[in-house]
């Protein structure tokens, strides 16, 4: 649980500065394992959730992760 915290809080960073989170850019894709245990729920939400942002970030977290 603490990695996928710690991966959720450099991204938020990463949005804010880049260049703040640059040097980790590779490493934190090898943590996109993360995302397998939900992929179902995380299509589902892409897929029918009212808000367009989740959409896309669900979407965004599956193509990431290089499933779909």
């Amino acid at each position: 649980m603490a990695g996928e915290r710690a991966v959720n809080a450099l991204g938020r960073i990463g949005r804010g500065c880049f260049s703040n989170i640059e040097m980790y850019w590779e490493e934190l894709f090898s943590f996109s394992e993360f995302v397998r245990p939900y992929l179902p729920k995380l299509q589902k939400l892409s897929e029918t959730d009212e808000n367009r942002v989740v959409r896309i970030h669900a979407s965004g977290a599956i193509r990431a992760a290089g499933l779909f």
